[in-house]
């Protein structure tokens, strides 16, 4: 039996921008997170708008709702964690730009 070589995962090819490549524990940044679960919320929500998928929106509206509440308390343990002088993160690190929508 032969095998043909495939095509790299995407999921774990590091790309040029490689601080965008998925990853988990230690290696992702905090900030990443958060950024992903709010990502996810709107993606969903302009899927169903885009696609017309009404009849699903009642399927689709937990796990919108559970990614954008996500990212709220994500954001606000980072906000807390970052204005905490006694915080284990240096100032260089709290200071990271967090993307806004």
């Amino acid at each position: 039996m032969t095998t043909t070589p495939s095509a790299p995962d995407p999921f774990f090819h590091l790309p040029g921008a490689s601080e965008w490549n998925a990853c988990i524990g230690s290696q992702g940044r905090e900030e990443h997170y958060v950024d992903g679960y709010i990502e996810a919320a709107i993606e969903l929500t302009t899927a169903i708008l885009a696609k017309r998928l009404y009849g699903q929106r009642d399927t689709l509206v937990l796990p919108i709702l559970y990614s954008a509440r996500h990212a709220v308390e994500l954001n606000l343990k980072f906000a807390t964690r970052a204005s905490n002088p006694t915080s284990l993160r240096t100032m260089s690190q709290a200071a990271a730009p967090i993307r806004t929508y």
